[in-house]
């Protein structure tokens, strides 16, 4: 079950390694969306008989409103609409059988997460859409070499993203809002909603060589900031650096930046870039390897297209 939640979003999974080293992402759920907590804890509470196990999930049925409450992380609207259902879904299931409640319990957390791919492929398509419709012939078109993408916490209609693409020999990364459905819910209530937030917070913020988006925005897409370096650039890092090569086994989103003194941060923009990242690495930009002993898994490297 761990695996198959962290394909949902968009940290990935390599389930067939070392058969096959490939990296899967689901870009579909948010890493504690409230709405899977929301719809399995009542169902579990009243087929719990013991006082032990119906306090714990009591507990964290309370400790997940709190979070939606007083985080700061979810729309207003939404949370609206989480607090109606966190009232009448649990009132629901207590009428129910044991059997059914389970099923139905099921049955709504398959169809939140469907509903959630739905939206991200939806979400996906626009990126896609609003890239192509960026270029000004074919010789300044970009290649999308892939689109990470977060819902809001419960918010099916909108998204962040992150893009990688290469326009003839430069590496982008570059930050936007998604709204895959606009008529239901707007790209401007999806700005207001989350542009103060940490969530909606633009993780390319902090990098030196952040810049203005490169692409045009749509009636779907929102463009944030870009950042850009040539691809010979990393292919010099990979090959200089035995660090680098190793992190790129898992970094889908890299981005770095010269902290002076000889020294390089490499980040995945994925986990933020200013220096509280759990995935980013400081190094040395001369001298010999600082890995003592190294074993890399045999994972294929996110950016394999950048890589020889």
């Amino acid at each position: 079950s761990h695996i198959l939640l962290d394909w949902t979003n968009s940290y990935g999974v390599h389930p067939f390694w070392p058969l096959n080293g490939r990296w899967y992402y689901g870009d579909a759920v948010f890493i504690v969306e409230p709405w899977l907590w929301l719809v399995a804890i009542p169902p579990l509470y009243w087929n719990r008989p013991g006082a032990f196990g119906r306090s714990l999930l009591g507990f964290f049925f309370v400790a997940i409103l709190a979070a939606v409450l007083l985080l700061g992380q979810v729309a207003a609207d939404v949370v609206v609409v989480l607090l109606v259902f966190a009232v009448l879904w649990p009132l629901a299931q207590w009428t129910l059988g044991a059997p059914t409640r389970t099923l139905s319990g099921m049955a709504a957390w398959t169809a939140i997460t469907v509903g959630f791919f739905a939206a991200s492929r939806t979400a996906e398509a626009s990126v896609r859409d609003a890239v192509a419709g960026s270029g000004a012939g074919p010789r300044d078109e970009a290649l999308v070499l892939d689109v990470v993408l977060t819902p809001g916490p419960g918010d099916w209609g909108c998204w962040t993203a992150l893009v990688m693409s290469r326009r003839q020999d430069v590496y982008t990364v570059s930050s936007a809002f998604v709204a895959p459905f606009p008529a239901v819910r707007s790209l401007a209530r999806c700005t207001s909603g989350y542009q103060a937030g940490r969530v909606g917070g633009d993780v390319l913020t902090g990098l030196r060589a952040q810049a203005a988006p490169v692409f045009a925005a749509s009636a779907r897409v929102q463009w944030r900031s870009s950042w850009s370096t040539p691809v010979d650039s990393l292919v010099s890092l990979v090959h200089s650096r035995c660090e680098v090569e190793a992190a790129l086994h898992f970094m889908r989103a890299p981005v770095w930046q010269s902290l002076g003194n000889g020294r390089l941060r490499l980040s995945d923009a994925r986990f933020g870039v200013t220096g509280g990242g759990f995935s980013e690495i400081e190094i040395p930009t001369t001298g010999a390897c600082t890995l003592r002993d190294p074993w890399i898994p045999g994972w294929t490297p996110p950016r394999a297209e950048l890589l020889p």
